[in-house]
């Protein structure tokens, strides 16, 4: 299941996201498990998102509850944190 909670991840940018407002949804960390041959009661994700606009933050936290859901994971909990965004920087000719 965690195989395919990454795919449908995946597909929050690219098919729900607005391609001129710049999203990423990045897996960075996965845990689960002690051997290759046994399948896991958990598996822990830790995901990365980073986005322009506030709307598309909103877009994706919406878009990651909704995959948790639609999978069905009836022991799935979602954990959010939410920091306060840096502001970009853009590179200017002189």
């Amino acid at each position: 299941m965690a195989g395919e909670f990454i795919v449908q991840l995946q597909t929050i940018v690219s098919r729900q996201e607005n391609p001129r407002d710049p999203a990423v949804v990045t897996i960075g960390d996965i845990h689960g498990g002690t051997r290759r041959n046994i399948i896991p009661n958990e598996v822990k994700l830790e995901l990365t998102t980073r986005a322009f606009s506030e709307r598309a933050r909103d877009i994706i936290v919406d878009g990651i509850r909704r995959t948790a859901q639609a999978l069905r994971c009836p022991q799935a909990s979602l954990t959010t944190w939410r920091r306060s965004s840096l502001s970009w920087t853009q590179n200017r000719h002189r």
